[in-house]
């Protein structure tokens, strides 16, 4: 497929994630709203969540390979490619792959560690006290975030996918430290200065931070570490390559959740804010040593060299040369 085409339609696929964080809150809200309680709200929610998973399974499970995997692979005797292959391909991009995992790790130690505790960090923050005013604040967050997504979608070729993740990763450490350093040092002087705006104002601080920290780790972050193992790394490869930044990312996401509520416990939540922005600090640094600044005209040039390949594969095993050719010239 057209890279151009190809990472469009997965930046659409990943926003829809944005849309179920919106989802989510709202069903949650709803349930509240209407008189069960928490425990029967939780279930409920689990239970409404069962039926995407379920839909999605069976779409996927009828679905196919696309037709020049299918052909090569043909070819190939069922083999995805020899051992030889596979060490040139680590060779080759072990270092990008490096950077891939990592900044998806440190991705989500933030947005696993953060997103699990926003209901709870909207009652810390003064955005209500009850379990009806958390899932009220945190579906006002998402939604104030979504329209993040649609421009990200629409940079994404213009900013390019490094300088996404770049700008990204800076705007979660901006936000998350300029709300540490709102809570620890200004909040207090600002309310006991005897200001009766002063609360009022603190809330609208705290929230626009909020809104702008989540922006930049889900619409651009969150974005470029899912597109860029998608689409940089040879096909032969490509899904292992992502698979493994996959993975790296969810030993974030344990770490994030298992770190995060030790640093919000008690009535202070600065250290997490702090935490959040030192690491994605540190993911700005892995962005700008470990990920290559590559463009679309770069996958299109290597599209055409793997095209090229395939044919002499498919050469070398037999067949109809010509029509196996127009077989992977179909997708």
């Amino acid at each position: 497929a057209d890279p151009e085409k190809s990472a469009r339609r997965t930046s659409v696929v990943y926003s829809m994630m944005g849309v179920g964080q919106v989802i989510s809150p709202l069903v949650t809200f709803i349930l509240l709203s209407s008189g069960l309680s928490a425990g029967y709200t939780w279930r409920g929610t689990m239970l409404l969540g069962t039926i995407p998973v379920l839909i999605a399974f069976v779409i996927r499970f009828r679905m196919q390979d696309s037709a020049r995997f299918r052909a090569v692979r043909a070819r190939r005797g069922g083999s995805s490619g020899s051992a030889e292959s596979v060490g040139e391909m680590f060779r080759r991009h072990g270092w990008v792959l490096l950077g891939t995992s990592s900044t998806w790790l440190l991705y989500d130690i933030v947005t696993y560690g953060m997103g699990s505790f926003y209901g709870e960090l909207s009652t810390k923050l003064g955005f209500g006290t009850s379990v009806l005013d958390e899932a009220r604040s945190s579906l006002l967050l998402q939604t104030f975030c979504l329209p993040g997504y649609v421009l990200c979608i629409c940079l994404l070729d213009l900013l390019g996918r490094k300088n996404t993740q770049m700008w990204g990763f800076f705007g979660m450490a901006a936000a998350n430290g300029l709300l540490f350093i709102w809570l620890l040092w200004i909040e207090g002087a600002l309310i006991s200065s005897g200001e009766t705006t002063g609360e009022s104002v603190s809330l609208w601080i705290k929230g626009a931070l909020l809104i702008a920290g989540r922006t930049m780790d889900g619409a651009f972050v969150g974005l470029a570490t899912y597109v860029i193992p998608g689409e940089y790394f040879p096909t032969a490869m490509r899904a292992t390559f992502h698979g493994i930044s996959a993975g790296s990312g969810k030993i974030g996401a344990v770490i994030g959740s298992a770190v995060f509520p030790l640093l919000i416990e008690g009535s202070d939540e600065a250290p997490g804010f702090a935490f959040s922005a030192v690491v994605s600090m540190v993911g700005l640094a892995c962005t700008i040593i470990l990920i290559p600044n590559y463009s679309v005209s770069l996958l299109k040039e290597r599209l055409l060299e793997e095209e090229a390949a395939d044919a002499r594969t498919l050469r070398e095993f037999g067949g109809d040369t010509h029509a196996s050719v127009g077989v992977l010239e179909e997708e």
